[in-house]
């Protein structure tokens, strides 16, 4: 199983951006689902390469002095996203969007509990086969590829 992700920023305005993220599994689409990033802080994230090294697991997130910006229905986890390129951006996740909708710049979903248990999942077995997950974020369409 080789899994990668391809998050497409399709909308901005000041510091959101609106987008999809496409997972790929062995080079067939099998989710995509809209994201956000951004919102709060410094915005959204750069676009560039990154890669997903690991996972905060729902029981990890759930013992959080407040995991509630992490999780939707009471249900959270967390992949950290590391840039492959120089950035003085750091602590960039990917998780359920618990929160106000956006972020400091993570990439958060709203999206149901079964789904995200599903995505978690998937993640979770392409990290312990694969080692690393790549990510790729774009600005338009054309750019999405597996």
């Amino acid at each position: 199983m080789k899994l990668s992700m391809d998050i497409v920023l399709e909308e901005y305005s000041k510091l959101l951006a609106k987008g999809t993220c496409y997972i790929w599994q062995d080079g067939k689409l099998i989710h995509d689902f809209p994201i956000l990033s951004g919102g709060h802080g410094r915005g959204y994230l750069d676009l560039g390469e990154y890669s997903i090294r690991g996972l905060s697991t729902p029981e990890k997130v759930a013992k959080m002095p407040n995991p509630k910006p992490y999780q939707t229905d009471g249900y959270g986890f967390a992949f950290p996203m590391t840039p492959l390129f120089e950035t003085n951006r750091t602590g960039i996740w990917m998780h359920p969007d618990g929160n106000i909708p956006g972020s400091l710049g993570c990439i958060v979903w709203t999206q149901s509990k079964t789904f995200n248990e599903i995505l978690y999942e998937l993640v979770k077995t392409a990290i312990s086969i694969q080692g690393t997950i790549p990510v790729s974020v774009r600005d338009t369409i054309s750019t999405v590829s597996n």
